[in-house]
């Protein structure tokens, strides 16, 4: 059982579906992350399969900027997935203490956030809900950060039942508005808007007027050299590129992406 096997050692997060602890796993001599499914929730059956869903497409998708599945569980009475523990902090810790980030670092975490989304979109899925909560950051002995990407919570393969998941601010047009499902192009504008946010500290459209929600992705942003002018002047081009309303005029995948990024955050 979980009690015998992990030793729960801290609690470090909260959601809906459950906690998520610092703990020792008492049969490998190491420490995980343990994701337990709150056990109301795990006495219904289809909870308990959306939480094998998640680690197994985080399974399947395994590489260096995805977190690394260690164990799962969903024998009655229990509900649990351990991840592997990492040290440092979230992407959204990171911008609550600093704001704003410099262009080195914005481009290493854009730039490995696309590599992430090219393995876990050439295995077939989509993940829905980049958002800077579910980004680590470790850091590396150079003073650079190693990007994990985390929660396949929202994560689908094609057969998921829910059209409508994600987190709002960070969400497509056509996802947002109900036109159609979140797909690859989705999973790109929520980069273009997480690299808006590391640029600026703020979302692209923070404090726009606009009279509708179509109004709100209409609008350009405005220029972020006015605020940073130390940034290129190829930036704000690259992100209204990122964050077109049409999915047909963003980058055509995660590789064009970060290889437009670098180049346009001065690489």
């Amino acid at each position: 059982m979980m009690s015998n096997r992990y030793e729960l050692l801290r609690r470090v997060g909260e959601g809906a579906m459950g906690v998520v602890w610092h703990a020792r796993d008492r049969e490998r001599g190491i420490d995980v992350a343990l994701k337990t499914m709150r056990p109301e929730l795990a006495r219904f059956p289809q909870a308990v399969r959306g939480l094998r869903a998640e680690a197994d497409l985080c399974a399947r998708t395994e590489g260096p900027h995805v977190v690394r599945v260690l164990d799962v569980s969903t024998r009655p009475g229990e509900a649990y997935v351990a991840y592997e523990l990492l040290e440092g902090e979230t992407l959204k810790e990171r911008l609550e203490r600093e704001g704003a980030l410099d262009a080195d670092t914005t481009r290493a975490i854009v730039c490995q956030l696309a590599r992430a989304l090219a393995r876990i979109h050439e295995r077939g899925v989509v993940h829905r809900d980049l958002k800077p909560a579910n980004v680590f950051l470790v850091p590396c002995d150079d003073g650079g950060v190693h990007v994990k990407l985390l929660d396949f919570g929202l994560a689908d393969d094609g057969d998921h039942p829910d059209d409508f998941a994600g987190t709002p601010d960070y969400m497509a047009p056509e996802v947002l508005l109900g036109e159609q499902r979140a797909d690859r192009a989705a999973d790109l504008y929520a980069l273009a808007v997480l690299a808006h946010e590391c640029l600026t500290g703020a979302l692209p459209h923070a404090g726009c007027a606009f009279d509708t929600l179509e109004g709100r992705f209409t609008a350009d942003i405005a220029p972020v050299e006015a605020a940073r002018p130390e940034l290129p002047a190829a930036v704000t081009p690259w992100l209204r590129r990122g964050l077109a309303r049409d999915p047909g005029q963003r980058f055509a995948d995660a590789a064009e992406l970060a290889a437009t990024c670098a180049r346009a955050l001065g690489a």
